[in-house]
């Protein structure tokens, strides 16, 4: 996330290059463009290239038949993501179908910091939210949550004064649980707590209602790792579930936006796996013939839990919290 944060940074910079007309101008921009180079090479030290292989280069182990099958199962959307290893950019009957990455997108890697950096990647350095420059130190942070048996997900927001951020998103997959996710936001933004350490969690019925472990809720065990980690939360009970054609009304008011609705934007480089999953994610109708959110992708083994629709689930309860009063 962070080298595609740079390499976006790159080409503003080249683009600024190629309309300037001032020499002098043209001459600082080609530095920093060199400084940044320079820095993304050493970011690039030790890592490794990876291929989005299609399961078709695999057929004569799988079998013609097992694809045909897959094709035959899936949607075209969740076939080409599974089997093919493309992204589409939009499902068919998209549930959040206004989300775009033109509109709601940005990226925000804070260059003054990285520049102050030694970068050593014999020892490796783990991103945190030092390396974000959309976040707000002294304010809290918002948080939603879904909780499920195969994967765990958070995203993170921020209310700034022009604009609604999606800051980050995180999950983890079976077999590590609430706990794990925990540290894991606890370790990015450690930094943070030394100047606010304000959660602010939303959470509806479901984080109530079901246990995590037999003897404590969802909402509980949240708490209470947050809690241990030394984050001060506040708790809002944003009530009973909304229904899945009330949340779609207020989704696309959201990302169609009017004067009167504070901007909802994405960190692109924080929130890629979320955002894969919400483009997946498709409308449907009950065997009543009722609108509902189709979350069959849940329940199949040829979806990954990150694509499908529980990371949606989380950001639905963020924006709830945050929107629900300027329908």
């Amino acid at each position: 996330g962070i080298i595609l944060a740079i390499q976006y940074e790159i080409s503003q910079l080249s683009q600024e290059m190629e309309e300037s007309r001032n020499q002098k101008r043209v001459k600082e921009l080609q530095k920093q463009i060199d400084r940044y180079l320079d820095g993304i090479n050493e970011l690039r030290k030790g890592l490794s290239y990876t291929v989005r292989a299609s399961t078709l280069d695999n057929v004569d182990a799988l079998g013609i038949r097992v694809i045909e099958n897959m094709k035959k199962t899936l949607t075209a959307y969740e076939y080409a993501l599974s089997v093919l290893n493309v992204k589409p950019k939009k499902s068919e009957n998209a549930f959040y179908y206004l989300l775009s990455d033109e509109k709601h997108g940005y990226y925000a890697p804070n260059m003054e910091f990285m520049d102050s950096l030694d970068i050593d990647r014999r020892g490796g350095r783990q991103k945190d939210c030092r390396w974000d420059g959309d976040i707000d130190m002294r304010n809290a942070l918002d948080i939603s949550c879904d909780y499920n048996s195969k994967i765990n997900w958070v995203v993170i927001g921020q209310e700034k004064e022009e604009t609604y951020d999606i800051l980050n998103s995180m999950y983890v997959l079976k077999p590590k649980k609430i706990k794990h996710l925990v540290r894991e936001f606890d370790r990015y933004y450690s930094e943070k707590k030394k100047y606010n350490n304000m959660v602010i969690y939303h959470f509806d019925h479901t984080a109530v209602g079901e246990s995590a472990k037999d003897d404590i809720s969802f909402k509980d065990e949240w708490i209470r790792e947050l809690r241990a980690c030394g984050w001060d939360v506040i708790e809002n009970f944003i009530g009973k579930s909304a229904t899945h054609r009330s949340k779609y009304v207020l989704w696309q008011n959201v990302l169609f936006g009017n004067d009167a609705i504070k901007p909802l934007r994405f960190n692109l480089s924080n929130n890629e796996m979320l955002l894969s999953g919400m483009r997946a994610t498709r409308t449907a109708s009950d065997k009543y013939g009722n609108f509902q959110k189709d979350k069959s992708g849940e329940l199949k083994n040829t979806v990954p839990p990150e694509l499908a629709t529980h990371g949606g689930e989380a950001a639905d309860g963020l924006i709830w919290a945050n929107y629900r009063d300027w329908e």
